[in-house]
Formats: structure tokens, C-alpha cells, sequence
């Protein structure tokens, strides 16, 4: 299913993250075997950015549903996608954790030089024994900073990091949080945005089975965290304490705001000097 996520809909993209990879935990089945395919979302996107109403906002595609999950391969929607965001020189933030959007690179680079675009990566988890249990199905860290790599290396498009949810005791070690970090300045990521793992209502009953289940060990320390719906204020505050320091050390931009102002400052500035040349 392609998800288009338009400013209506008042998610954090933390939230939408958790959210995510709850309904992974919770409903495998229902997640990975049914699917709904909006076969004419380009058609309907083209309307909508038609409107004289619209003011060329910022939309986010694959939030909630990955735009490039396995089925993409045969019905072939975000080429349609792409064509109609540079059709009308709308900005877009895109979400994947799948290398299948190599395959449209071309259509992603000639956005990003009319316009502002971003490519976000997920990644949780440096430990692929961790990895595959919380983001069954999907491919290995190590091939998603490669998305992030190629992103950088053959378009001007931006770049971002998705370091979340970051679970307690399980994601949250220095190792992990470090690489990250460290990852993200090396390949020249523009934006590496982190969250802590919130669970209401009945997820947090499942989430905590799973973590039963799956890691034993860490169980009681982890649900001692959780007495409502939102993490210890103690722990989230040592742990963005730590994301700060890592900031610093490492010059990464954690601030998704700071990036796009800056870039459609420079658009917008490109737009200017040619149009001295159009008389």
C-alpha cells in the first residue's frame, strides 16, 4: 500500500515511527499479507496539487506504509508519484527502509534540483540479531546506510536518519548510539533524528510480550520504565542528554526544521538569479 501522508494528519514523525513498528509486533499477518493498493494515487495526487488552493506544501510519503515494500516492484507507483511531485515542483520528504528506490534515482535527483526532497532511512539497530526481530521482512542495516550512501553520492537530495524508536536496553547501548552517529557524519547524512519509545494503550501489552518473549533479560528493567504510557521522564532525560553530546561530537544537524529552511532558502534563491536571465 502507498501512503501519502499530507500536513492534515497532526503525527510527529516519532510518533508515526512507533506507531509503525507496533503494528509489526502486534499484527504481523495483518501487516505484511494484507494489502491495499491505491493504483490511481498519482492520479489523485496530481488533482489535489492542481488546486489553486494548494501552496506548494511539504508532503511525506511512506510514514506509516514503506512506498517501496516489496509489492512497489510490480505495480510501479511512485515513478507516477515522482513525475507528478516534479510536475508541479511540490517538496516531498520520502520514508524507506528498501533499496528498491535505486530504481528511481533519476526521477529522485531530477526533483531535487527543482525543489526540496528528502530521503529518510530507518535504523534501530546496528545488532542484526535485534534487527530482524523488531523489522522482520526488511533488509539489514547495513544495506540501508547504503541507500543513504548512494542517495548522497548521485542526487541533491537531502538526507536523513531515522534512529527510532530507540528501545531501553535494548537500542539505547553507547555502541549503538555511537555507530549511529558516527555513521551518519561519515556518510554526510544531513538530519539524524532520534525518539524514545512511548506505548499506549493496549500496545503497550503487547510490546511488553514481545519483550517477555523475545528478551527475557531486560523485561523487568524495561516495564519498571513504563508505569503509563510514556517512558520514565529520568530515562528520557539521560538519553537525550546523551543524543546531545553525540550531536556535538559528531556535527550532525538534529534538527529536521534547520535543514529544510536552509535548502528552500537556497532554492528560492536559485529561482531568483534565473529569472534575471528570463527578459
Amino acid at each position: 500500500m502507498l501512503c501519502i501522508l499530507i500536513n492534515i494528519l497532526n503525527l510527529t514523525i516519532e510518533k508515526v515511527w512507533i506507531l509503525k513498528i507496533l503494528i509489526i509486533l502486534v499484527f504481523p499477518i495483518v501487516f505484511f499479507e494484507n494489502i491495499y493498493i491505491k493504483s490511481n494515487i498519482a492520479e489523485k495526487l496530481d488533482i489535489q496539487l492542481s488546486k489553486t488552493s494548494w501552496k506548494n506544501e511539504m508532503i511525506a510519503i511512506g510514514t506509516v506504509t514503506d512506498s517501496y515494500q516489496p509489492i512497489e516492484k510490480e505495480y510501479e507507483l511512485m515513478p507516477d508519484v515522482l513525475n507528478t511531485l516534479i510536475k508541479h515542483k511540490n517538496p516531498a520528504v520520502i520514508s524507506t527502509k528498501s533499496d528498491l528506490i535505486f530504481r528511481d534515482l533519476d526521477l529522485i535527483n531530477e526533483l531535487s534540483e527543482i525543489n526540496f526532497i528528502n530521503i529518510a532511512v530507518t535504523i534501530t539497530s546496528l545488532d542484526d540479531k535485534i534487527q530482524k526481530l523488531i523489522e522482520p521482512n526488511t533488509i539489514s542495516s547495513k544495506k540501508r546506510f547504503n541507500i543513504l550512501k548512494k542517495i548522497r553520492k548521485n542526487t541533491n537530495a537531502s538526507c536523513g536518519l531515522h534512529f527510532m524508536p530507540i528501545i531501553p536496553y535494548l537500542t539505547d547501548s553507547y555502541e549503538n548510539m555511537d555507530l549511529m552517529f558516527k555513521n551518519a557524519e561519515k556518510l554526510n547524512v544531513n538530519c539524524i533524528i532520534s525518539g524514545s519509545l512511548n506505548l499506549y494503550g493496549k500496545t503497550r501489552g503487547y510490546f511488553l510480550k514481545f519483550i517477555k518473549n523475545e528478551f527475557p533479560e531486560i523485561y523487568n528493567d524495561l516495564f519498571s520504565l513504563y508505569k503509563n504510557g510514556k517512558v520514565n521522564r529520568e530515562y528520557s532525560k539521560d538519553l537525550f542528554s546523551k543524543i546531545k553530546k553525540f550531536k556535538k561530537d559528531y556535527n550532525v544537524e538534529t534538527n529536521y526544521s534547520n535543514v529544510i529552511k536552509e535548502k528552500i532558502k537556497v532554492y528560492n534563491n536559485d529561482l531568483k538569479q534565473s529569472s534575471l536571465f528570463d527578459y
